[in-house]
């Protein structure tokens, strides 16, 4: 009886490190947070707004003001990575790539604490939530 309920425990305490522990979160002030560039409300003006998730996905979604509304555009399958205040931006690994574009260089930038603004691509985008 002993032997079983150690056994439960180490498999619990194995299954808890596996889910919590392999977790690759980024610590940094812009990490789970979203950037926009405010294009305007004029017809054809483009908003675009990024997303620095914790775990290291990188999202961008373009909003174009049209007649009817907003067409959205949303792209993720990117990954993000900061040394200091300089941001890289990489595609990720998965099949939606070309294997030729797969883990390569989309867009570099940098994090102005300042203000916290975000230069990326050399557009300006600036903390929305």
């Amino acid at each position: 009886m002993k032997k079983c309920n150690f056994l439960t425990l180490l498999f619990v305490a194995l299954l808890a490190f596996v889910l919590t522990g392999c977790e690759n979160n980024i610590d940094h002030p812009i990490a789970g947070h979203t950037y926009s560039n405010y294009g305007g409300s004029s017809i054809g003006s483009i908003s675009v707004y990024i997303h620095f998730a914790s775990n290291g996905s990188f999202d961008i979604d373009y909003m174009e003001k049209t007649w009817s509304g907003y067409e959205h555009n949303k792209y993720n399958h990117f990954k993000w990575s900061i040394e200091g205040n300089n941001i890289t931006v990489n595609h990720d690994n998965s099949t939606y790539w070309k294997s030729s574009v797969r883990g390569t260089l989309y867009e570099t930038g940098i994090y102005n604490s300042s203000d916290n603004s975000v230069t990326l691509g050399g557009r300006k985008y600036s903390y929305s939530y």
